[in-house]
């Protein structure tokens, strides 16, 4: 049920705060049954740049550990 209300939102900018009190901000790419895949960007890191998913990381988090998800933009 929570994946279906997600789905209307892939590409959307949200931020997530999971149970143990983690705060997660990045772009929702695609949400499942039980996980939801967020796009993160560091934010003030410094890094050469080797390669694209240096900057660009997936997290996968588990929706039942979830405790609020807000939509940014």
């Amino acid at each position: 049920m929570i994946a279906g209300a997600l789905h209307p939102h892939i590409g959307r900018t949200i931020r997530v705060t999971t149970l143990e009190g983690h705060t997660h901000e990045g772009v929702l790419v695609n949400a499942d049954g039980h996980h939801a895949y967020l796009q993160v960007n560091p934010h003030g890191q410094h890094r050469p740049v080797y390669t694209p998913a240096q900057y660009n990381q997936i997290i996968t988090l588990v929706l039942f550990e979830l405790l609020v998800i807000l939509l940014l933009a």
